[in-house]
């Protein structure tokens, strides 16, 4: 703990006075100002002021060591939180690479074959509604074998993209094993219409 100047100013006095102080406290008795020959209070003054400096310089080194212990901590702490970002951004980039390499061309593909059947989009949007539509089936074949490839990789890690690619292809399941509109729950087709919105979204700013 760091000391002011008034808290410096005060300890040098106490140090300074203290023995005259006890001389006089010693020799009220006797009358004298001191008690004791010369040799006697020039050692009792090297005892004290050795005292003092050893004090001092043990103090001085306590703070240092607390100071150092301190700065390693946070030097720690600073090169922990750096490894950290440096991993999330490499983990980033190996997604983004995984997504971009693997799995855009298979999603761009499936995303422009629903894109095509406009009647069956405009199906989806009224059963997301609420609606009850005639029977209309999608009964174009939509491609997973470059999400199955990759999947158990992507689903280690905790990233919106990876949340995203995993959406698409689930909506994807949904209009493969149930095509019929009439036959879809209000919830599936509205969950399609969003996903598709999103990804229209996505793939315009990627080609923009």
């Amino acid at each position: 703990m760091d000391l002011d100047k008034k808290e410096k100013i005060i300890i040098l006095a106490i140090i300074a006075f203290t023995p005259i102080a006890l001389g006089i406290i010693l020799n009220i008795p006797g009358g004298s100002l001191t008690i004791g020959d010369e040799n006697a209070w020039v050692g009792f003054f090297g005892n004290y002021s050795g005292g003092i400096i050893g004090g001092f310089v043990a103090f001085y080194i306590a703070k240092s060591q607390v100071k150092q212990e301190q700065y390693a901590r946070l030097k720690d702490k600073e090169n922990q939180e750096q490894e950290k970002i440096s991993k999330h951004e490499e983990q980033e980039k190996y997604i983004k690479n995984i997504i971009e390499l693997f799995l855009l061309d298979e999603i761009t593909s499936n995303f422009r074959t629903l894109a095509k059947e406009k009647s069956y989009l405009e199906a989806l949007e009224r059963r997301a509604k609420g609606t009850i539509n005639p029977s209309y089936t999608f009964n174009v074949p939509l491609h997973f074998d470059e999400f199955d490839r990759v999947r158990f990789e992507l689903i280690k890690y905790n990233n919106q993209d990876v949340k995203d690619v995993i959406e698409f292809y689930r909506i994807c399941k949904i209009i493969s094993y149930e095509p019929d509109t009439s036959k879809m729950s209000k919830d599936d087709a509205e969950s399609i219409v969003n996903v598709i919105s999103k990804w229209n979204t996505k793939l315009n700013k990627k080609n923009g």
